[in-house]
């Protein structure tokens, strides 16, 4: 069977230069924009990640854990809401406060300025300030 591994996420966006600078207020990931002969776009440079990037597939319920397509970003080092109340503050929109989930950690989402879906999530292990 061929080999397939995920290798870079793109985000729509009407505007990039705009949210280059929504990532950059939230997570405080660095961009550049790239010349070429097609519509704008802009790298992003998030840092490595400490832990393989995996996937998942989960069935929508009436938590509205998950009802579309979204990215999930790894946060370490400070609360969950800390991260909320940075995306509130750059337009975003907060779709739902941090929960547990079993043991493991804490998950919560929002909505960028152009809508689309972002998870936060946090392992027990790197819980900050409270929590699980």
């Amino acid at each position: 069977m061929p080999r397939a591994t995920l290798s870079q996420v793109e985000i729509a966006s009407p505007d990039p230069a705009r949210a280059a600078e929504f990532f950059l207020r939230v997570f405080g990931w660095n961009s550049m924009t790239v010349p070429w002969e097609g519509p704008a776009y802009v790298r992003m440079f998030p840092p490595e990640p400490t832990e393989p990037v995996g996937a998942g597939i989960l069935a929508p319920d009436a938590s509205g854990i998950l009802d579309r397509l979204t990215l999930v970003v790894r946060i370490e080092g400070e609360p969950l809401e800390a991260v909320l109340d940075r995306v509130r503050a750059a337009g975003g929109r907060v779709a739902l406060d941090p929960i547990p989930i079993s043991a493991s950690g804490i998950y919560a989402r929002f909505f960028d300025p152009d809508g689309n879906s972002f998870g936060l999530w946090q392992a027990a292990g790197k819980v900050v300030g409270g929590g699980t």
